[in-house]
């Protein structure tokens, strides 16, 4: 199954909301786009990143039938996945389109 690159960004958004339920109303996490996932700005705490991720990979494996691992496939020389909801969702679309041209 293709991964639409908005259902992609709306899954991770839906990670990020479903964290945000189980916070602090002064700890919430900004949800958008650009929120930074990883880093210096990262407003999420290293339980809070394994959570998304496994949360994320879920929603994945129920929409696509396939397990997409995020964290195994970093590239040490290429752009940080995690950096910002953006650049996880291009990653998704692209290990998605890998899977489904195999």
């Amino acid at each position: 199954m293709e991964l639409k690159r908005a259902e992609v960004s709306d899954m991770i958004q839906q990670c990020l909301i479903a964290l945000n339920a189980e916070r602090g109303a002064d700890e919430q996490i900004e949800v958008g786009e650009e929120t930074p996932l990883l880093g210096g700005e990262s407003q999420l705490d290293s339980l809070a990143f394994v959570s998304l991720v496994g949360d994320l990979e879920e929603r994945l494996h129920q929409a696509t039938g396939q397990d997409i691992v995020l964290v195994g496939e970093l590239d040490p020389d290429g752009d940080h996945p995690f950096r910002s909801v953006s650049a996880l969702t291009d990653r998704i679309v692209e290990l998605a389109a890998s899977l489904t041209a195999e």
